[in-house]
């Protein structure tokens, strides 16, 4: 309406004051200026004045009301914790985490050898076997995968490690021959007894580790001979079945339990990741590829039938019940060093092969290492303080 229109309420005695000539106006009844004649719209104003008063009293409301509610949710007066309420506790460590995945992983793995194990430990099936023994049938298809390797269109494991199989083998056969013949433990095709000459042998060479290494040798092989076509598969069947039945024995847990101080295997999820990071590096080029011919798989290399013997036996003695500490610690630092002197050797910058089993070899080193050096208790090392400070 102007700027004449608007007017100004003044403090002293409710008076009014005209905003156009700034006259004051003491009669309250006049609804114009009697100076100037500008008309006074008093009742917007009063309007205007009760919004700003129920705005400001709202406002003063809601305040309280937002005080009162803090005041009942937290009567201490301490600062909420939503932080800690709300959220989820974080993982301590990566090693959390890591056993909860490996043991996610163990169980899918146990559900599956358990009706591996429900079909080779069938009592028909049994029946059917020389003295119901799989170690046997699993020499027989080792021999069988080493006659198959003389063709020359089918690879083979070399003419080395085909003697040492081959020796390594039968010896393990005449043990296993001899154990089905006096004592089997299941019912089986009876078996004759051994021939004199093999049945006079030293009796040293009766130990179980004898079929024990050799199915770990013969699972050291099937591994690298993944991705050879069907004589591959003679070979992980062959493993199969002497790892199941030598492994069944050499995992028999003991029957008092463990020695009192014993770690026990707590590091062992750590070792199968080195083993596995490792095992997979060996079926990768560990050998830049030419133009005429591919790299050279892990597999080919020379003497990696040890390391990936090295790796299992890392493996298996980290899951058996006294883990790591079963071992001499001569042998953990012979196979470490093995390890990483055969990486030094054979590494190659400019293939994937070695950068996937650098962490695993490192993994291992660092687990073996932590294991042989022993752990200052804080007792120990508040004694030594002390004797520090009295020499």
């Amino acid at each position: 309406m102007g700027v004449g229109v608007a007017y100004a309420r003044v403090a002293l005695g409710g008076f009014m004051r005209c905003s156009k000539c700034g006259h004051v106006i003491d009669d309250a009844s006049l609804d114009y200026c009697a100076e100037c004649g500008e008309p006074l719209n008093v009742q917007a104003d009063e309007d205007d004045e009760r919004t700003e008063v129920s705005q400001s009293r709202y406002a003063a409301e809601d305040e309280a009301t937002a005080v009162t509610d803090t005041e009942d949710d937290n009567p201490d007066g301490a600062e909420p914790d939503y932080e800690e309420r709300d959220r989820p506790a974080p993982a301590d460590s990566w090693g959390d985490w890591f056993s909860q995945a490996a043991g996610a992983l163990f169980v899918a793995v146990t559900q599956v050898g358990g009706t591996f194990q429900g079909l080779l430990d069938d009592p028909r099936f049994r029946a059917r076997l020389p003295g119901g023994s799989l170690t046997l049938v699993g020499v027989g298809l080792v021999g069988v995968g080493l006659v198959l390797s003389v063709a020359p269109p089918i690879p083979g494991i070399g003419l080395m490690g085909s003697g040492v199989v081959l020796l390594w083998g039968a010896l393990a056969a005449v043990n296993e021959w001899r154990q089905v013949h006096e004592a089997p433990e299941y019912p089986g095709r009876p078996v004759p007894p051994l021939p004199p000459a093999l049945a006079n042998l030293p009796r040293e060479m009766e130990h179980p580790a004898v079929g024990q290494t050799f199915a770990l040798l013969v699972c050291a092989y099937a591994l690298l001979m993944l991705g050879y076509g069907p004589i591959s598969w003679v070979w992980m069947l062959a493993a199969g079945l002497l790892g199941y039945d030598q492994g069944r024995r050499y995992f028999v847990p003991p029957e008092d339990g463990l020695p009192e101080g014993e770690p026990g295997s707590a590091s062992h999820p750590w070792v199968l990741a080195g083993v596995v990071l490792c095992s997979v590096s060996l079926l990768l080029p560990w050998t830049p590829a030419s133009t005429w011919a591919s790299g050279t798989r892990g597999g080919e290399l020379p003497l990696v039938a040890l390391t990936q013997f090295t790796l299992l036996f890392l493996a298996c003695s980290a899951v058996k019940h006294r883990g790591l500490g079963g071992m001499h610690p001569l042998f953990l630092t012979l196979m470490s060093v093995w390890l990483m002197l055969w990486f030094f050797l054979m590494k190659n910058s400019h293939s994937p092969g070695p950068w996937v089993f650098l962490p695993g070899v490192l993994t291992l080193v660092i687990v073996v290492a932590r294991h042989l050096i022993p752990q200052r208790t804080p007792e120990a090392k508040e004694s030594a303080s002390d004797l520090d400070l009295q020499g």
